[in-house]
């Protein structure tokens, strides 16, 4: 199994399982992280959204690479909302809050650096436009 073209499939269940988990438990998740539920909400309504089309990314044959870049900055853009939901609730989260925070930045991230570094892989050859 080749994992550079499972990448995408990473991506989908990461976000899609973080989105189902956050949305099922977000009064409980909410508490922990001393964070607003509105703010919970957020984050797991975003994951299912990005959940989605990195689904129907995964499940294509032919990708384009436009599709594909867009995958990556999602996934740059997401860490730069997770940087700022730090930042805005720095003062009033739980350790455990800013530290879940993080790990899901830097983790996708990671994902962002492997879609980049494989794109050539992850694109196929009649989806180049």
């Amino acid at each position: 199994m080749n994992i550079q073209r499972k990448i995408i499939w990473v991506d989908c269940i990461a976000a899609i399982s973080v989105g189902l988990i956050v949305l099922l438990f977000h009064s409980m998740i909410g508490a922990i992280y001393h964070i607003p539920e509105q703010t919970i909400i957020f984050i797991a309504v975003s994951n299912l959204l990005y959940g989605w089309y990195s689904f129907s990314l995964a499940i294509q044959k032919s990708r384009s690479i436009k599709r594909l870049q867009l995958l990556v900055f999602g996934n740059l853009f997401w860490a730069l909302v997770c940087v700022g939901v730090v930042v805005q609730y720095f003062n009033v989260a739980s350790l455990i809050g800013i530290a879940f925070i993080v790990c899901e930045a830097m983790f996708v991230i990671m994902l962002a650096y492997f879609e980049w570094k494989y794109r050539y892989e992850l694109v196929s050859k009649d989806g180049s436009a």
